[in-house]
Protein backbone atom coordinates (compact mmCIF):
# COMPACT_ATOMS: atom_id res chain seq x y z
CA UNK A 1 0.00 0.00 0.00
CA UNK A 2 1.42 3.37 -1.02
CA UNK A 3 1.23 6.01 1.70
CA UNK A 4 3.30 8.54 -0.25
CA UNK A 5 5.46 7.98 -3.34
CA UNK A 6 8.35 7.29 -0.96
CA UNK A 7 6.62 5.47 1.90
CA UNK A 8 4.84 2.14 1.61
CA UNK A 9 3.03 -0.12 4.04
CA UNK A 10 3.42 -3.89 3.76
CA UNK A 11 0.74 -5.65 5.83
CA UNK A 12 1.36 -9.18 7.11
CA UNK A 13 -0.49 -9.53 10.45
CA UNK A 14 2.02 -6.99 11.70
CA UNK A 15 2.81 -4.03 9.45
CA UNK A 16 6.17 -3.28 7.92
CA UNK A 17 7.01 0.07 6.35
CA UNK A 18 9.28 0.61 3.36
CA UNK A 19 11.02 3.96 2.85
CA UNK A 20 12.40 4.80 -0.60
CA UNK A 21 15.23 7.35 -0.65
CA UNK A 22 16.50 7.55 -4.23
CA UNK A 23 17.77 4.01 -4.85
CA UNK A 24 18.20 3.11 -1.17
CA UNK A 25 15.50 1.27 0.73
CA UNK A 26 14.94 1.29 4.48
CA UNK A 27 12.61 -1.24 6.09
CA UNK A 28 10.96 -0.52 9.43
CA UNK A 29 10.33 -3.86 11.17
CA UNK A 30 10.22 -7.18 9.34
CA UNK A 31 7.21 -9.02 10.73
CA UNK A 32 7.44 -12.71 11.57
CA UNK A 33 10.00 -15.14 10.19
CA UNK A 34 7.48 -16.29 7.56
CA UNK A 35 7.20 -12.77 6.08
CA UNK A 36 10.51 -12.78 4.20
CA UNK A 37 9.06 -13.66 0.80
CA UNK A 38 6.15 -11.24 0.95
CA UNK A 39 8.52 -8.38 1.79
CA UNK A 40 11.05 -9.25 -0.92
CA UNK A 41 8.27 -9.75 -3.47
CA UNK A 42 6.87 -6.31 -2.64
CA UNK A 43 10.32 -4.80 -3.11
CA UNK A 44 10.65 -6.49 -6.51
CA UNK A 45 7.15 -5.36 -7.51
CA UNK A 46 8.32 -1.78 -7.04
CA UNK A 47 11.23 -2.42 -9.39
CA UNK A 48 13.95 -2.85 -6.78
CA UNK A 49 16.22 -5.72 -5.84
CA UNK A 50 16.78 -7.18 -2.35
CA UNK A 51 20.27 -5.66 -2.35
CA UNK A 52 18.65 -2.20 -2.54
CA UNK A 53 17.56 -2.69 1.09
CA UNK A 54 20.36 -0.93 2.94
CA UNK A 55 19.06 -1.07 6.51
CA UNK A 56 16.33 -2.46 8.74
CA UNK A 57 15.10 -0.31 11.63
CA UNK A 58 13.65 -2.43 14.44
CA UNK A 59 11.21 -0.76 16.83
CA UNK A 60 11.50 -3.53 19.42
CA UNK A 61 12.52 -7.13 19.91
CA UNK A 62 9.17 -8.91 19.77
CA UNK A 63 9.31 -11.81 17.35
CA UNK A 64 6.52 -10.42 15.16
CA UNK A 65 8.61 -7.31 14.55
CA UNK A 66 12.06 -8.73 13.78
CA UNK A 67 11.39 -12.40 13.03
CA UNK A 68 12.37 -12.11 9.35
CA UNK A 69 15.39 -9.87 9.96
CA UNK A 70 17.99 -12.63 9.68
CA UNK A 71 16.63 -13.92 6.37
CA UNK A 72 16.23 -10.46 4.86
CA UNK A 73 19.74 -9.54 5.97
CA UNK A 74 21.03 -12.69 4.26
CA UNK A 75 19.23 -11.76 1.04
CA UNK A 76 20.17 -8.09 1.02
CA UNK A 77 23.40 -7.81 3.07
CA UNK A 78 21.80 -4.85 4.83
CA UNK A 79 22.52 -3.44 8.27
CA UNK A 80 20.17 -3.78 11.24
CA UNK A 81 19.66 -0.82 13.56
CA UNK A 82 17.87 -0.78 16.92
CA UNK A 83 18.19 0.64 20.42
CA UNK A 84 20.86 -0.89 22.65
CA UNK A 85 18.38 -2.62 24.98
CA UNK A 86 16.46 -4.20 22.14
CA UNK A 87 19.69 -5.11 20.32
CA UNK A 88 20.82 -7.18 23.29
CA UNK A 89 17.63 -9.24 23.00
CA UNK A 90 17.67 -9.45 19.18
CA UNK A 91 21.21 -10.78 19.20
CA UNK A 92 20.09 -13.58 21.55
CA UNK A 93 16.77 -14.28 19.84
CA UNK A 94 14.72 -13.47 22.94
CA UNK A 95 12.21 -10.91 24.23
CA UNK A 96 13.58 -7.83 25.99
CA UNK A 97 11.15 -8.21 28.90
CA UNK A 98 9.17 -10.97 30.55
CA UNK A 99 5.67 -11.44 29.17
CA UNK A 100 3.13 -12.50 31.78
CA UNK A 101 -0.24 -13.52 30.38
CA UNK A 102 -3.33 -14.88 32.11
CA UNK A 103 -6.42 -16.85 31.18
CA UNK A 104 -7.27 -17.10 27.49
CA UNK A 105 -4.26 -14.96 26.50
CA UNK A 106 -1.92 -17.37 28.26
CA UNK A 107 -3.48 -20.35 26.49
CA UNK A 108 -3.32 -18.59 23.13
CA UNK A 109 0.34 -17.72 23.65
CA UNK A 110 1.16 -21.33 24.46
CA UNK A 111 -0.47 -22.45 21.21
CA UNK A 112 0.93 -19.87 18.78
CA UNK A 113 4.39 -19.30 20.23
CA UNK A 114 5.96 -22.54 18.91
CA UNK A 115 4.42 -21.91 15.47
CA UNK A 116 4.88 -18.21 14.70
CA UNK A 117 6.90 -16.71 17.53
CA UNK A 118 10.22 -17.78 16.05
CA UNK A 119 12.94 -15.17 16.35
CA UNK A 120 16.27 -16.19 14.82
CA UNK A 121 19.04 -14.26 16.54
CA UNK A 122 20.80 -11.76 14.29
CA UNK A 123 23.64 -9.27 14.86
CA UNK A 124 22.70 -5.60 15.18
CA UNK A 125 24.99 -3.26 13.25
CA UNK A 126 24.20 0.01 14.99
CA UNK A 127 22.54 1.21 18.16
CA UNK A 128 20.30 4.23 17.62
CA UNK A 129 19.47 6.70 20.38
CA UNK A 130 16.69 9.08 21.35
CA UNK A 131 16.77 12.35 19.41
CA UNK A 132 19.08 11.05 16.70
CA UNK A 133 18.23 12.22 13.18
CA UNK A 134 18.79 9.42 10.71
CA UNK A 135 19.84 10.45 7.17
CA UNK A 136 16.73 9.02 5.53
CA UNK A 137 14.24 11.03 3.44
CA UNK A 138 15.43 14.37 4.70
CA UNK A 139 15.73 13.30 8.33
CA UNK A 140 14.01 10.57 10.31
CA UNK A 141 13.85 11.28 14.03
CA UNK A 142 14.43 8.52 16.58
CA UNK A 143 12.08 8.75 19.57
CA UNK A 144 12.57 6.65 22.69
CA UNK A 145 9.16 5.19 23.56
CA UNK A 146 9.73 2.72 26.40
CA UNK A 147 6.88 0.91 28.07
CA UNK A 148 5.68 -1.86 25.80
CA UNK A 149 9.31 -2.97 25.88
CA UNK A 150 12.11 -1.22 27.77
CA UNK A 151 14.03 -0.11 24.69
CA UNK A 152 11.16 0.46 22.26
CA UNK A 153 11.78 3.24 19.74
CA UNK A 154 9.53 5.00 17.25
CA UNK A 155 10.38 7.10 14.21
CA UNK A 156 8.98 10.43 13.03
CA UNK A 157 9.25 11.99 9.58
CA UNK A 158 8.55 15.71 10.11
CA UNK A 159 8.54 16.59 6.39
CA UNK A 160 5.42 14.46 5.89
CA UNK A 161 4.25 14.31 9.52
CA UNK A 162 4.35 10.52 9.41
CA UNK A 163 4.89 8.60 12.64
CA UNK A 164 6.06 5.00 12.76
CA UNK A 165 4.99 3.89 16.21
CA UNK A 166 5.62 0.15 16.34
CA UNK A 167 3.62 -1.20 19.27
CA UNK A 168 3.72 2.05 21.27
CA UNK A 169 0.25 2.81 19.88
CA UNK A 170 -2.68 0.59 18.98
CA UNK A 171 -6.28 1.12 17.84
CA UNK A 172 -9.25 1.05 20.21
CA UNK A 173 -12.57 2.04 18.69
CA UNK A 174 -10.73 3.37 15.67
CA UNK A 175 -8.68 5.80 17.76
CA UNK A 176 -4.93 5.74 18.56
CA UNK A 177 -4.23 4.84 22.19
CA UNK A 178 -1.33 3.52 24.23
CA UNK A 179 -0.60 -0.21 24.23
CA UNK A 180 -1.03 -1.18 27.87
CA UNK A 181 -2.20 -4.79 27.66
CA UNK A 182 -0.64 -7.86 29.27
CA UNK A 183 2.21 -7.91 26.75
CA UNK A 184 3.40 -4.50 27.95
CA UNK A 185 6.25 -4.41 30.41
CA UNK A 186 5.43 -1.05 32.03
CA UNK A 187 1.91 0.26 31.28
CA UNK A 188 2.46 3.61 33.01
CA UNK A 189 5.59 4.26 31.00
CA UNK A 190 3.80 3.08 27.85
CA UNK A 191 0.99 5.58 28.39
CA UNK A 192 3.50 8.42 28.77
CA UNK A 193 5.29 7.35 25.58
CA UNK A 194 2.04 7.32 23.62
CA UNK A 195 1.18 10.80 24.89
CA UNK A 196 4.59 12.02 23.75
CA UNK A 197 4.06 10.59 20.27
CA UNK A 198 0.55 11.94 19.83
CA UNK A 199 1.79 15.40 20.81
CA UNK A 200 3.58 15.51 17.44
CA UNK A 201 0.07 15.69 15.92
CA UNK A 202 1.01 13.35 13.06
CA UNK A 203 -1.06 13.15 9.91
CA UNK A 204 -0.29 9.45 9.50
CA UNK A 205 0.44 6.90 12.23
CA UNK A 206 1.88 3.60 11.08
CA UNK A 207 1.66 1.14 13.95
CA UNK A 208 2.55 -2.51 14.12
CA UNK A 209 -1.06 -3.66 14.29
CA UNK A 210 -2.98 -0.57 13.20
CA UNK A 211 -2.83 2.26 10.70
CA UNK A 212 -4.28 5.77 10.89
CA UNK A 213 -4.49 8.26 8.04
CA UNK A 214 -5.87 11.61 9.17
CA UNK A 215 -5.11 13.26 5.82
CA UNK A 216 -8.41 11.95 4.47
CA UNK A 217 -10.38 13.78 7.14
CA UNK A 218 -8.51 17.01 6.44
CA UNK A 219 -9.10 16.73 2.70
CA UNK A 220 -12.78 15.77 2.95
Amino acid sequence: MQITPFVHRIGNFVNQYLLIDNKELTLIDTGMHVNKNSILNYVKKLGFQPTDIKRILITHSDSDHYGAAKDIKAASHCEIWSSRIEAEAIEKGVFSRKITTKGVAKLLMAIIEPVIMVSPAVPVSRNIVDGEILPILGGLQVIATPGHTPGHVSFYMPTERILFAGDAIKSVGGKPVATTDSTTGDPIQAAASADKLLAFNPLVIGCGHAFFDFRKKIND
